[in-house]
């Protein structure tokens, strides 16, 4: 649930249809049911994909286009990624340790990607609102078992 294990391009090609170009905007592997239903002009039913959203505009690079305003991402806890905001939830309350450094400890932990992409400052502490706002909404998302609408 680190940037380095889920953080990676996400190259789009279509000749004369998408010019080249760099987003930022986030988008997920799983969000190509519902794009790629709309690009068909058809409905994803709302029991599928229930964590996908359409970013097609994102995916055809289109100006102003918006890609996710949140995503949750699993692996050995959950993380929440909100902007450039990033809760990670793990199972326990157990420092979890990299190669490098020892993470936590604590259940969650907070960062901030566009000043620490390495994840190397927990700022939990500091910022207990927006921890607090970004547990209530992955507690939300969990409780409705969906990240879609």
């Amino acid at each position: 649930i680190y940037e380095g294990g889920t953080r990676t391009p996400f190259i789009t090609r279509w000749p004369a249809r998408i010019k080249p170009g760099v987003s930022e905007e986030i988008v997920c592997t799983v969000d190509l049911p519902s794009s790629l239903a709309a690009l068909a002009g058809q409905e994803l039913p709302d029991s599928a994909c229930p964590d996908s959203f359409n970013v097609m505009d994102a995916l055809l690079g289109k100006a102003g286009a918006k890609g996710r305003d949140h995503l949750v991402e699993q692996g050995r806890g959950l993380a929440l990624r909100v902007g450039d905001w990033k809760l990670l939830k793990h199972p326990s309350a157990k420092a979890v340790k990299s190669l490098t450094y020892e993470k936590g400890p604590g259940q969650f932990e907070l960062y901030n990607l566009a000043d620490d992409p390495a994840e190397s400052k927990n700022l939990i502490e500091q910022h207990p609102n927006r921890g607090a706002r970004m547990k209530a909404r992955l507690q939300a998302i969990q409780e409705a078992g969906r990240s879609r609408p």
